[in-house]
């Protein structure tokens, strides 16, 4: 388990509290430039959240019943489909 900590030393004018993340991860870092995609990738957290969101709610992801994951695996590729078009 790797923890990283990115934080924001000088904060945009007009923000009044920097941002600071500590996440966990599996993938190892050793340098700074290793740590950079992770963060890009945790910017782009709303966005995710948005996708979930509406796959869940908008297309009744949680509304399906499959009994094996198997059964399961092809419907929820075609609601991501649809869940990015909605986005």
């Amino acid at each position: 388990m790797w923890v990283e900590w990115v934080w924001e030393p000088e904060p945009p004018a007009g923000v009044e509290e920097p941002l600071e993340w500590i996440l966990l991860s599996s993938l190892p870092v050793q340098t700074e430039a290793e740590l950079l995609p992770r963060q890009a990738w945790y910017e782009r957290r709303p966005l995710i959240e948005d996708f979930h969101q509406v796959e869940k709610t908008g297309c009744g992801e949680e509304d399906l019943r499959f009994e094996t994951a198997e059964a399961l695996l092809p419907m929820l590729g075609v609601l991501s489909v649809v869940a990015a078009r909605m986005l």
